[in-house]
């Protein structure tokens, strides 16, 4: 009997980054006409949802991360009739449209900003306003997290970028609107919402400053333990009343970024679902994009994102590897395709929602820019510290043409040309049975056609010391295997070691189907693999 489940909970989702993703207009910017024109493509994936970064009016001092107008398209990316009408043909596809919620912050330049710099009726206390800096907080993107402002004659609060001040949350009229936005994109038929650092909301009402600690880096954010500028019992509360707009509506989802600190805070990240699970439906888990990518780190993780977010919970876990923040999951191993293939593996064969960044399926790598050339304001003011994020925002892929298919204008951001590029576009990889195109395309079908990955928490076995990743899902009798070799060495594994008491498991995917002749099966179940090889079996 299987379970009644929402999209969500057993979900592929697609994230795309639209500067980047395709042009339409000749201007070197991707735009939504672009992505219209590439739903095809991604309906060709067997995704469920795609999650659009922001693509709201705004200055774009921080890429749309600084809201202008929440019910308006940047013209850079279209207007809202091109909105409505993506959101349309994703829907005939069966694809869900997801938006990039900033609900912490806006533009220095919104209408609400401006109106309360003017004390003006109920604006006035939208935004945070003190007449003397009263603690010690940092802004993430450098300095203070004060600035004064010559009009009203107070400091603000931004969190990021002077020019992005922090909502007031604390003040009833200004959730009110906020909601109004939410509701507006809700009624044209979006289907869920990414929540940008939506832990930051709730802030300290005594305005305490946040005690020393030693950070990940020397910048002096970092060196703050932020318990009272985010993750206080405010925020929570703040997330039910968003949840339950959202829950005024049928099957709409939201997934929450969670700021952690230093390689990851998952019983933090796992709090966002409430207690009562009333809060976040999913929340992003980011110790993977802190941590080495090796067997023993992705076990540990799984096992513990599994605990706080089991079936027996009633929560769904969330899995990712890359995004628009940190580098592509591929450059972190070196750009070896063979363990981001593996990769592959572990982020689509697991039960709950599994986040891909647009081209990790061609395996798109992560390129840092000369300093001349950075256009990312955190590149800009730390690097060489941190040379900002860039190198994972290249354009999109697509083929060998000019600018890879891209736009035939100067892309606003250089394409990745470096070593075999040719074989990393979309034209390449489709031609290809057994390309990282094709490698997705399979798990992506697996995932989708297995019940007992979407109805059972994996149960892992204790292989990792010895470079093997090895887990399993069981359901009525019907399984799934997951072994994985990361190490530089060929394995055996006793495939009952991690299927005890099951038949008949035979290979359905592998890693490198070219490799297919060092895949051997012995007559006692033992299952030899070559270095940097998987393997997903099935009864």
């Amino acid at each position: 009997m299987g379970f009644d489940m929402s999209w969500f909970e057993n979900a592929v989702i697609y994230q795309i980054y639209p500067r980047s993703f395709q042009d339409s207009n000749k201007d070197g910017v991707g735009d939504l006409g672009g992505i219209i024109s590439r739903l095809d493509y991604i309906s060709s994936l067997g995704v469920d949802a795609i999650w659009l970064s922001p693509i709201y009016k705004s200055p774009m001092r921080d890429f749309g991360y600084d809201v202008q107008d929440y019910r308006s398209i940047d013209p850079v990316f279209g207007t809202m009739d091109d909105f409505k009408q993506l959101v349309s043909k994703a829907h005939k596809l069966g694809i869900k449209v997801m938006l990039d919620m900033v609900l912490n912050h806006t533009s220095d330049l919104h209408n609400w900003f401006q109106r309360s710099e003017l004390r003006e009726g109920e604006y006035t206390d939208f935004y945070i306003w003190k007449d003397s800096i009263p603690n010690n907080w940092k802004a993430c993107f450098g300095g203070s997290a004060w600035t004064y402002d010559e009009k009203r004659g107070q400091y603000y609060l931004h969190s990021f970028l002077p020019q992005q001040p922090d909502l007031n949350w604390h003040d009833e009229s200004c959730r009110k609107a906020i909601f109004d936005e939410v509701r507006f994109y809700l009624e044209m038929g979006v289907d869920g919402f990414r929540l940008d650092v939506i832990n930051s909301i709730g802030k300290d009402p005594q305005f305490r400053s946040n005690p020393f600690m030693f950070g990940e880096t020397p910048r002096p954010y970092d060196m703050q333990n932020h318990i009272y500028d985010r993750n206080t019992e405010y925020t929570h509360k703040y997330v039910r009343e968003l949840r339950s707009v959202l829950d005024s509506f049928d099957d709409r989802a939201m997934v929450g970024e969670i700021q952690v600190q230093g390689k990851g805070q998952m019983e933090q990240s796992a709090s966002y679902m409430g207690k009562d699970n009333d809060e976040l439906q999913l929340c992003f888990e980011f110790s993977l994009m802190k941590l080495r990518l090796n067997a023993k780190n992705l076990a540990d993780v799984a096992k513990r994102w599994y605990e706080l977010c089991s079936l027996s919970k009633g929560r769904t876990p969330c899995w990712v590897l890359s995004n628009h923040d940190n580098p592509r999951a591929i450059s972190r191993v070196h750009n070896d395709e063979r363990i981001a293939r593996l990769l592959a593996i572990y982020l689509i064969i697991q039960r709950g929602a599994s986040v891909i960044y647009y081209g990790e399926e061609i395996g798109m790598h992560s390129k840092d820019f000369p300093r001349k050339e950075i256009q990312d304001p955190v590149g800009k003011r730390y690097w060489p510290l941190n040379k900002g994020r860039d190198g994972e925002r290249r354009p999109m892929q697509w083929d060998c043409s000019e600018n890879m298919g891209f736009s035939i204008a100067e892309p606003w951001l250089e394409p990745d040309y470096s070593g075999n590029w040719r074989l990393r576009t979309v034209s390449s990889q489709q031609k290809d049975p057994a390309s990282m195109y094709a490698l997705y395309r399979s798990l992506i079908e697996l995932k989708k056609s297995r019940t007992e990955i979407s109805e059972s928490d994996a149960v892992f076995s204790d292989m990792d010391r010895s470079g093997v990743l090895a887990y399993r899902f069981l359901k009525d009798g019907k399984c799934t295997a997951v072994i994985l070799n990361m190490s530089r060495r060929t394995r055996t594994v006793r495939i009952s070691d991690v299927a005890p008491s099951v038949s008949g498991l035979k290979v359905k995917v592998m890693s490198m189907n070219s490799f297919d002749k060092r895949i051997q099966i012995g007559p006692e179940g033992d299952i030899g693999l070559a270095p940097h090889l998987g393997v997903v079996l099935t009864n």
